[in-house]
């Protein structure tokens, strides 16, 4: 089987004998060929479910025949009920089609003429008008000239007979798809061969899938209403030698999928890795190759894995997209079934009751259930129920907890189809207007770590990250594992795709995840580069630098790197960008970020802060000052934050100045100052005003 075949559903003569059936295709030709002088009509059937590659076999025999250098020569018919529209126009062509078969000898021709006759003698008055001619006229002149007793059918189809045994030449008319007729054609077709075509020296080589044809006879009234047997009766009266074609080998089906994979790699780009070699073996043999028992599942499945082009091989997980165009192929309502499930099957919107650590059996089982049913709603066969239930395991882990009564689940590969931001990918075969191609991801990382420009990559995850930062998120942190060093120029882009992220007043905010990458990041420097670092990223953002900073020097339980030393260069260049960024700013109507910026600086480099936070004591005076320290929460989750006073940072004040000598300075003014009572109780807004006040009201209390 070349490359190109696996497009076509056409017959193939030449592959016929493949497959380990290459002594059973000579041992049904040696038996046909015997009847080759044989006077009686014989009847053969060549037995096999569909797409088991009768077709093929039936090209073979007939390339056979008409090979065959026995004299006299056989003559072959091919006759498919399926072309035609009618059991008239069916009727008609089987006349045609065994008429013309006699013209390719000029000494048959009153052969032909016999069969001709014979076929107006037999047919109903449209037959008889097609086989005279278009004009009606002719057609009821026909019919009167068979009430000619010369011309019954009795008479006609002795002379034919006659004609036939003179002759002497063996006739093969081979029928296919039989299976594909209506049952009206069906019984038509049997009653041409069983009584009106066993004529001598015409033998006749039937194909079809024996199930579906006792199952359209068995709704007939000719044999019973779901009477199978009967209906086998029926076809062994019309059959004499039946040939079942042997079930593809489990060894035939593994070398069929290796060379359709290898061709898959050489022409489709789609090549396995290792480790997906190794996972997609355990999908084979485990489901798949149950399904594998036709040599058209197989064309089919291959020509289905085409669909994804070679560009989307490292955008998706190749092992996840063979197992799901095995549904697509084979269990097409299943395929449709999961795509109106993606929340329950991502993880993203599951039930309730199974989301929970306690879901128990019973619940589980319920589910399992309301999915099984939903499986043979969707087509699946109940002996096939099993496998599909098994592709669907192997593909979503929330699936296969249902499946297995246990609410414990592994999470989704990352790019795998239960990755709810790949999913689409699957179904789509490439990308959303929502998505970002890894590869792109990828390229920009790689520029940007060389120190190059990739303006067109840059410019695709820009877009994308305005509206689905999470996406991006995950794909640079995955393509950033493997680097051990990273540089400065990486730095910098990372930050400028966090001042790209969309503002937001989440509990889970995308940008927090891009600080713990930068920090990441910042740890990968080789050291001489770390004051350089600091200074590209607060040239962006000093409040983000001094996050990331902050993260790069604390220590974290797991983390793979050590935390960043603060050198003499680097803490001179952190120190600089936050004097500058803070250089007028007062606490007491200072903004969250600047807030956030001083505090990171308080817990970085606490001597620095201590010079700055002098100069502000002076600039602003001791009041404004110690309104940094009074604690301000702000809701999140909300559409419109709020930020209220909650405290005042009683410690922290204490390590900067001595509060008994500020309250004694100010002493006169917490006497004439009123503080509104329970000011913390109420949770004040947060407001230039309610800040002093808190000040106030603690150094006046010492709360």
């Amino acid at each position: 089987m070349n490359e190109t075949t696996w497009f076509s559903d056409d017959a193939a003569a030449d592959v016929a004998g493949g497959l380990g059936r290459q002594d059973f295709v000579e041992r049904v030709w040696d038996v046909i060929r015997e009847s080759h002088s044989l006077k009686s009509s014989t009847v053969f059937s060549l037995v096999g479910p569909w797409g088991t590659g009768k077709t093929s076999i039936l090209d073979w025999l007939a390339r056979r025949a008409v090979t065959d250098e026995r004299k006299p020569r056989w003559v072959t018919v091919k006759f498919n009920p399926w072309d035609y529209a009618d059991p008239s126009s069916l009727q008609l062509g089987f006349f045609n089609e065994l008429a013309a078969a006699f013209q390719k000898k000029a000494s048959l021709s009153k052969v032909r003429s016999r069969v001709a006759a014979f076929g107006r003698a037999v047919a109903p008055l449209g037959v008889i008008g097609a086989l005279a001619g278009t004009n009606m006229t002719e057609a009821i002149a026909a019919a009167a000239d068979l009430v000619d007793p010369d011309s019954s059918a009795a008479a006609s189809r002795a002379k034919l007979e006659k004609a036939l045994v003179s002759a002497a030449t063996p006739i093969l008319v081979v029928i296919d798809d039989l299976d594909r007729v209506t049952a009206e054609e069906l019984l038509l077709t049997l009653k041409l061969v069983r009584q009106l075509g066993r004529l001598p020296h015409v033998h006749y080589l039937l194909s079809y899938d024996e199930s579906t044809v006792l199952d359209v006879l068995s709704r007939t009234s000719l044999v019973g209403k779901h009477s199978l047997s009967r209906a086998r009766e029926y076809m062994e009266k019309v059959v004499q030698v039946r040939f079942d074609i042997p079930h593809l080998r489990p060894t035939d089906a593994l070398r069929l999928t290796n060379r359709g994979l290898e061709e898959l790699a050489d022409h489709g780009g789609l090549s396995l890795s290792v480790p997906d070699t190794e996972r997609f073996s355990t999908a084979y043999f485990s489901f798949l190759a149950e399904r594998f028992n036709t040599p058209r599942a197989l064309k089919r499945f291959f020509t289905q894995l085409r669909l994804l082009s070679a560009s989307m091989s490292d955008e998706l997980d190749l092992p996840d997209f063979f197992v799901l165009t095995w549904l697509r192929t084979l269990e097409p309502g299943v395929y449709a079934l999961l795509q109106s499930h993606r929340g329950e099957l991502t993880g993203s919107d599951l039930p309730r009751a199974l989301a929970r650590s306690d879901a128990n059996r019973e619940q589980l089982r319920a589910r399992a259930d309301e999915w099984r049913t939903s499986f043979k709603q969707a087509g699946t066969r109940e002996k096939d129920l099993e496998g599909v239930a098994s592709a669907v395991s192997y593909l979503f882990p929330a699936f296969a907890s249902v499946w297995a009564g246990s609410s414990a689940s592994s999470g989704a590969r990352p790019r795998g189809v239960a990755n709810e931001k790949y999913f689409d990918r699957y179904f789509s075969f490439g990308l959303t207007e929502d998505d970002v191609a890894d590869a792109t991801v990828r390229a920009s990382i790689e520029a940007h770590q060389a120190g190059q420009n990739a303006d067109e990559a840059d410019a695709e995850i820009r877009r994308v990250i305005a509206f689905e930062p999470a996406l991006v998120l995950d794909k640079v942190a995955r393509e950033l594992e493997p680097i051990s060093r990273s540089s400065v120029s990486l730095i910098e882009w990372l930050a400028s795709l966090h001042s790209a992220v969309p503002e937001h007043n989440d509990i889970i905010d995308p940008a927090r995840r891009f600080e713990a990458i930068l920090a990441l990041q910042m740890r990968l420097l080789d050291a001489a580069d770390t004051a350089a670092s600091v200074r590209a990223l607060a040239e962006q953002d000093a409040t983000l630098m001094s996050i990331v900073v902050e993260r790069a020097c604390r220590e974290y339980d797991g983390e793979p790197s050590s935390p960043v030393l603060l050198d003499d260069p680097t803490r001179g260049a952190f120190r600089t960008a936050l004097n500058t960024y803070l250089s007028d700013t007062n606490p007491a109507t200072m903004g969250h970020r600047e807030r956030t910026a001083a505090w990171r600086w308080f817990f970085v480099d606490l001597p620095g802060f201590q010079l700055w936070f002098q100069d502000v004591r002076e600039r602003v005076g001791d009041i404004d000052a110690l309104c940094l320290f009074v604690n301000i929460s702000t809701s999140i989750g909300t559409r419109t934050p709020i930020s209220r006073l909650s405290g005042f940072d009683h410690d922290n004040a204490s390590e900067l100045l001595n509060l008994a000598e500020v309250r004694s300075a100010h002493e006169g003014e917490l006497i004439d100052v009123e503080v509104p009572k329970g000011v913390f109780l109420d949770d004040p807004l947060d407001s230039a005003y309610n800040r002093r006040h808190a000040v106030y009201r603690w150094l006046r209390e010492g709360e």
